[in-house]
């Protein structure tokens, strides 16, 4: 059976899209946003923080509109050791993890 069937990737790239509208209107993300472009190699290159900004807007564009089934796989299997057939994946809290103590 395949890892991620058409329904996946349509699903993940709607979340995505959804998300993306969300943040795309808050401050802190385009605090983050920029300051994360300040400190990238493309800005160390271009020396111009909208052309770096540009840059990752088209090339982030791009990737989500030719994300499909064969490249959520490659993607899949470009993390995978050789021959490994399944993978686990944990997800973490961001941040502190609450203390049990009462």
């Amino acid at each position: 059976e395949a890892a991620f069937a058409a329904e996946n990737v349509s699903a993940a790239l709607e979340q995505e899209r959804r998300e993306f509208e969300e943040i795309f209107h808050k401050n802190d993300w385009w605090a983050g946003t920029i300051l994360d472009m300040y400190f990238s190699r493309c800005h160390a290159v271009t020396g111009d923080i909208g052309a770096s900004l540009a840059l990752w807007w088209r090339v982030r564009a791009e990737v989500v509109g030719s994300l499909d089934v064969e490249g959520a796989m490659a993607a899949l299997h470009a993390v995978l050791p050789d021959g490994a057939t399944s993978a686990v994946v944990t997800m973490r809290p961001k941040g502190k993890v609450p203390s049990s103590g009462g």
